[in-house]
C-alpha cells in the first residue's frame, strides 16, 4: 500500500505514523517476566530497591516516537 498512498500520506503528515505501526516488536519473555516480580498491584507501580516507578502516558508518547 505503501507504493499506492505514499505520497498521499506524506502529504497529510501521517507517513511516520502509519510506517511506525507496521515496525514488529518482538517480545522479550525474560523481561516481561524480570518486570513482573516488581509490580505491585495495589499501586499499579513497579518498586524497585530505589523506588518505584510508573510508566505514563508521555513515556509512552516518547518511547514511540510519537
Amino acid at each position: 500500500m505503501a507504493r499506492k498512498y505514499g505520497a498521499l500520506w506524506y502529504q497529510t503528515g501521517i507517513c511516520d505514523a502509519i510506517m511506525s505501526s507496521t515496525y514488529e516488536i518482538r517480545c522479550n519473555k525474560d523481561l516481561i517476566l524480570g518486570l513482573v516480580e516488581f509490580w505491585c498491584p495495589e499501586t499499579n507501580t513497579f518498586v524497585f530497591p530505589w523506588g518505584e516507578a510508573t510508566v505514563t502516558l508521555e513515556d509512552v508518547m516518547i518511547l514511540g516516537g510519537f
